[in-house]
């Protein structure tokens, strides 16, 4: 029973982030900004920060995070500013954040939100 608790309160999250398509110019030339759209469901961890966090992320500004978010080794590149949705394996509202840090290590990559 205790195992099956556990893997109940560790259920795995899914993020989707938000791309925006590239600008291009109407038949009168004026730019004309691309749709934007959600992403697949990537499956992901994410770890509540648990307190007022800061770090300094790779654009040399300390910023505090609410969230960190350990993803695949091999996922997509994520960058300052991006918007992304996390969303939980409950019945709870997905949340939305923007992209503080992103970092890829050998084993797993980073995100903070």
């Amino acid at each position: 029973m205790a195992v099956l608790q556990t893997l109940v309160n560790n259920a795995p999250c899914f993020l989707r982030y938000k791309s925006q398509a590239e600008e291009s110019e109407d038949s009168e030339g004026n730019p004309v900004s691309g749709e934007s759209e959600w992403s697949a469901k990537i499956p992901c961890d994410a770890v509540p920060a648990g307190k007022a966090n800061e770090r300094v992320f790779e654009d040399g500004v300390r910023r505090a995070y609410s969230h960190v978010i350990y993803l695949k080794p091999d996922c997509c590149d994520f960058f300052i500013g991006q918007t992304i949705e996390l969303s939980y394996n409950t019945a709870s509202a997905p949340t939305f954040h923007r992209v503080l840090g992103f970092h890829r290590y050998q084993l797993q990559a980073k995100l903070w939100v």
